[in-house]
C-alpha cells in the first residue's frame, strides 16, 4: 500500500470509530541525526510494544506510522467540507451515512420507492420515490426543501416530472460519505458498499 492509500483507509477505520486507529500528537523529543531527523512521541505501552517490534523487523498487529499535516492546508479543507453543503440538504443528513440508509430502507418497506435500477453489483444507477406527502414527510429529515432539491436534481441529472428522483441525494451521499448506496435483491435491503 502506498501513503496515499493507508491514509485512505486509516480514515475509514476512524470514521467508523473501530478502535482500529491510535494516534499520538505528544511529542516528547527531536533529534538531529545524520539520516534526518528523529521525532519521538509519547504513546500508551502496548502502542510502544508494537513499534518496538517493527524496529527489530517483525510485524505487530499495529502498522506504525508517522505523518505530519499541514496546519493551513488542514484548515482549508476543514472550511471546504462546512462550506461544500448543499443547502436543502438538513444537517442530520451530513450527520451520519446511515441515516440515510435508514431512510431508504423505510421508505422501501413501505412501498414508497417507484423506481430502482442498479447496476449488477447492486450499485444504485437510478431511484424514485412516490411523489406523496408521507414521502415527503420521510424524506424531510434529510432533505430540507424538497421543490428545491428536486429542481437542482432535474438540472444535474435526467429530468423526472411526476416522482421524487433520488440520484442527487445518491450522488451527494457518495461525494460527501465517500461509500455507495447498495441495493441487495435477495434481502430487498439497502446498505452501505
Amino acid at each position: 500500500m502506498n501513503p496515499h492509500e493507508i491514509l485512505t483507509a486509516a480514515l475509514k477505520m476512524a470514521a467508523d470509530n473501530n478502535q482500529g486507529v491510535k494516534m499520538s500528537t505528544t511529542i516528547t523529543d527531536v533529534r538531529d541525526d545524520p539520516r534526518g531527523s528523529i521525532v519521538s512521541f509519547g504513546t500508551e505501552r502496548e502502542s510502544g510494544d508494537e513499534a518496538r517490534k517493527e524496529l527489530y523487523g517483525l510485524t505487530g498487529k499495529y502498522m506504525v506510522c508517522c505523518f505530519f499535516i499541514d496546519r493551513e492546508e488542514l484548515q482549508k479543507y476543514k472550511e471546504q467540507t462546512t462550506t461544500d453543503k448543499k443547502p436543502f440538504f438538513t444537517e442530520k443528513f451530513y450527520s451520519s451515512p446511515q441515516i440515510t440508509i435508514d431512510l431508504l430502507n423505510e421508505l422501501n418497506e413501505a412501498d414508497l420507492i417507484s423506481l430502482l435500477d442498479t447496476y449488477g453489483d447492486g450499485t444504485i444507477l437510478f431511484a424514485e420515490a412516490i411523489n406523496s406527502i408521507e414521502t415527503k414527510n420521510l424524506l424531510s429529515t434529510i432533505i430540507s426543501d424538497i421543490e428545491i432539491y428536486w429542481e437542482a436534481n432535474n438540472e444535474a441529472f435526467v429530468k423526472s416530472e411526476f416522482d421524487i428522483p433520488l440520484n442527487l441525494l445518491n450522488d451527494e451521499f457518495s461525494r460527501i460519505f465517500k461509500e455507495q448506496i447498495y441495493f441487495d435483491n435477495q434481502t430487498e435491503q439497502f446498505s452501505i458498499k
